[in-house]
């Protein structure tokens, strides 16, 4: 008969629980890194249960292949429940329904069981065929459920098949690709940083990047034992207030917060907190409404191509600022990054402040890279007039690089000249790393031209150190 029937197995499984019990562990319901991935291959989605997928990613084409086998087992249970099957098949074909039904209740709680749900589904079908076997009066029967099966079947097939386009076979996957900008990525940032004091709040498959590739530490990954570095990312993420996030975030150490635009997952922990993403603290970083202690960072993503369009958030987390200063910073971003939609209402939002210095340097930023030329004369013009008061013996070192590198664009070489030198004269390891990539490049290109040396060689090479490596040859061929 049956092995299940037989009393002498059910002692058997109910040693399962008492020995997880005795041994401290959860042993294959552990949560870990393989238990939230959908599959073993390279690039595969990761979530911490199957609503936690969907809220990702919605119903892509990976997501309803992975759920079909699921209905499949639904419309089985209805089959067997109108009494399709003969009647000495029905009890076998029972276990396997229920053996399916299982494993898709641990698939739904962690995907990584979604593999074992694949191949409870293969042996349902395979039981349910052996019932037509003998009855020949239900051939049609048989093969209605042959066409389910291949529904179920096919489109994870075509999903999987490899390209066959002779171009395809040289180019790069997404995943490949992926993992290469996030090699980058966490190499620039542990090298801007140059400490290991940094703590990263990102996506987990981005955290497990930035620590493996550059030995960042993150709160937020899919081990097991971090439940309470998870439970504070749903927690930021889902503040309804910024200060509230602030609290959270300074009572974790978080210093970064890392957000690529091909991962989503942080919208899932929004959504997990408020139910939806709208009036949390993420939907305010993704709206650019930035509170003064977070400052954005630009991070300029290598050029490959199948992967334009993407982009990494990178916030730092810094003594409150004011206005002007918050404002100014993220106009410079802006302008370091490219975002020529969003530079004008920068503009507008820095003529709130018409006597800060650093305002107007950012104004003249947003002219010249927005080719407003009358705007940009006339900003130099407010700066050159103010280039004695007192605020500019107290502008801040990276102002004043970014002064140093407007005055030597509009001509004005000998006020270019003597704030390049102050800058020289004054840089440390804070300061330069303290500077955007493009800030950084400027100031190299400024040093060479006026034929002004970095005395410190530590510093010197540091300065280059920082740079990407296009960035460093086109140094080397001026």
């Amino acid at each position: 008969g049956w092995p299940a029937a037989d009393p002498a197995v059910w002692p058997a499984v109910a040693s399962v629980p008492v020995i997880l019990w005795r041994t401290h562990s959860w042993g294959f319901l552990a949560v870990d890194l393989p238990s939230m991935t959908l599959s073993a291959m390279p690039g595969a989605v990761s979530a911490r249960n199957f609503w936690s997928l969907l809220l990702q990613n919605g119903f892509t084409p990976t997501v309803c292949v992975t759920f079909l086998p699921f209905f499949a087992a639904l419309i089985v249970l209805l089959l067997l429940a109108f009494r399709w099957f003969p009647p000495e098949r029905r009890v076998v074909l029972s276990y396997a329904l229920g053996l399916a039904l299982a494993s898709f209740t641990f698939a739904f709680w962690q995907i990584g069981f979604w593999n074992g749900a694949d191949v409870a589904i293969l042996v349902l079908f395979v039981t349910a065929s052996a019932a037509f076997q003998d009855d020949q009066r239900i051939r049609l029967r048989q093969w209605i459920f042959g066409f389910i099966a291949a529904i179920t079947m096919l489109p994870g097939a075509v999903l999987l098949w490899p390209a066959t386009d002779s171009n395809s076979r040289s180019e790069l996957s997404g995943s490949e690709i992926k993992s290469l900008v996030e090699r980058d990525l966490a190499h620039w940032l542990a090298k801007r940083v140059g400490s290991d004091e940094a703590v990263v709040l990102s996506p987990p498959d981005t955290t497990n990047s930035l620590y493996y590739y550059g030995g960042m530490k993150g709160i937020d990954t899919f081990d097991w034992e971090n439940r309470e570095g998870v439970g504070g990312a749903v927690r930021i993420m889902s503040a309804s207030t910024p200060e509230e996030a602030q609290e959270l975030i300074g009572q974790r150490g978080i210093t970064y917060i890392v957000m690529p635009s091909w991962d989503r997952y942080m919208d899932a922990y929004a959504r997990m907190g408020e139910g939806e993403l709208e009036g949390t603290f993420l939907e305010r970083l993704r709206r650019w409404v930035l509170p003064p202690w977070l400052r954005p960072v630009a991070y300029l993503m290598p050029t490959i191509a199948g992967f334009e369009g993407q982009a990494v958030t990178i916030l730092e987390v810094v003594e409150p600022q004011n206005d002007a200063a918050a404002a100014s910073h993220i106009a410079e971003y802006f302008a370091d990054m490219g975002e020529t939609e969003l530079l004008s209402d920068a503009s507008i939002q820095l003529r709130r402040f018409p006597g800060d210095i650093g305002a107007l340097l950012a104004r003249a930023e947003i002219a010249a890279s927005l080719a407003r030329t009358d705007e940009f004369d006339q900003t130099i013009e407010v700066l050159v007039h103010r280039n004695s008061a007192p605020a500019i013996r107290t502008l801040a070192w990276d102002q004043r690089v970014r002064l140093a590198i407007i005055f030597a664009r509009a001509k004005h070489l000998d006020l270019a000249r003597a704030h390049l030198q102050r800058c020289v004269d004054t840089i440390d390891e804070r300061k330069l790393r303290s500077l955007s990539t493009k800030a950084l490049f400027r100031l190299r290109m400024m040093t060479n031209a006026f034929g002004i040396e970095i005395a410190d060689p530590s510093m010197r090479g540091l300065s280059i150190e920082l740079l990407p490596l296009d960035l460093q040859t086109r140094l080397e061929h001026r």
